[in-house]
């Protein structure tokens, strides 16, 4: 199983997250925060996208700092460039 492990802030505490691809997952990630299953990541066509599950949310900024992380660990191809230009973004 693919693992990426990282600490951050979300909803102003901080906290353990694990973004997994178990297998047979058809190559998405499940999202684990504090060892809780938050939602996964998902091919739509021909882009990645953060879809909550069970009544969590993300932002937008957090939506895209996870497709960020996957996407600098080489586990995701690209991300959604319509939505954020990945060069601008490490130019910050």
């Amino acid at each position: 199983m693919v693992s990426l492990k990282f600490t951050t802030t979300y909803q102003g505490k901080l906290v353990n997250v694990e973004i997994s691809q178990p297998a047979g997952a058809g190559g998405g990630f499940h999202i684990n925060i504090d060892n809780l299953y938050y939602g996964v990541v998902t091919k739509r066509l021909d882009e990645w996208a953060v879809v909550p599950q069970h009544d969590h949310y993300f932002t937008e900024e957090q939506k895209d700092s996870i497709l960020i992380r996957l996407f600098q660990a080489g586990l995701i191809d690209k991300c959604r460039l319509k939505v954020l230009n990945i060069e601008d973004y490490f130019k910050k």
